[in-house]
């Protein structure tokens, strides 16, 4: 998460709040950047946590809310950015990514309403958003479609050329562990193993692609 405190300049003046496992308390901030703060996320499943967030943030006062996941190494401060110029306009913004989900989200307090119902994870997140969003007047569509990372196979495809040795290494050692545990049958545990290493791989793509200030 330190790179939410470095060269934010594309969203000067944005409060970060971290929605994560386990506790809650301050961070990092300056005058520029906001405050930045970690929240404890609740909810047994995707909707229900994304709910009780906006629900959450909503009721501090904000009028405005622009939500991000972590799984899109891509996403710059920019998109976020031009998310909060559109939602002076329009009361709900989104962003697609490449499978069909939402890689931002930007809501109007009051249009929580777009989010309920939504089937999350099935590759119909983003036209469902955007439907729902028909009754509160559109919704607004940012330009790019960005690759997030749901799978070792979408680390091959996003893991750009000139990426830094170590990185490359580990991420060559995750593909072929892959690679074996698919030629051997090998499930279950096997499959929980990638999805830990594929979050890892998250993080540390995430900390070198060269995109500009994330979020």
């Amino acid at each position: 998460m330190a790179n939410l405190s470095r060269n934010r300049s594309d969203v000067v003046g944005v409060d970060v709040l971290v929605f994560q496992d386990g506790g809650e308390g301050a961070g990092v901030g300056n005058s520029d950047a906001g405050i930045c703060s970690w929240q404890e996320q609740r909810g047994r499943s995707f909707g229900e946590r994304l709910a009780n967030a906006v629900s959450r943030v909503f009721a501090r006062g904000y009028k405005h809310l622009v939500v991000v996941g972590t799984d899109v190494p891509h996403l710059r401060g920019s998109h976020v950015r031009i998310a909060i110029e559109m939602l002076r306009d329009r009361s709900v913004v989104v962003g697609a990514d490449s499978g069909g989900g939402c890689y931002l989200i930007g809501l109007r307090a009051g249009a929580e309403g777009a989010l309920r119902g939504i089937q999350w994870g099935v590759g119909r997140d983003f036209s469902g958003v955007v439907s729902a969003a028909g009754v509160l007047g559109g919704a607004g569509v940012l330009d790019d479609v960005l690759r997030d990372v749901d799978g070792v196979e979408d680390l091959r495809n996003l893991a750009p050329t000139g990426l830094p040795r170590v990185l490359k290494k580990a991420l060559d050692r995750v593909i072929e562990m892959s690679a074996l545990r698919a030629d051997s049958g090998e499930r279950g545990e096997g499959e929980k193993g990638d999805w830990v290493l594929v979050r890892i791989m998250r993080v540390m793509l995430r900390a070198v692609i060269p995109t500009g200030p994330p979020i």
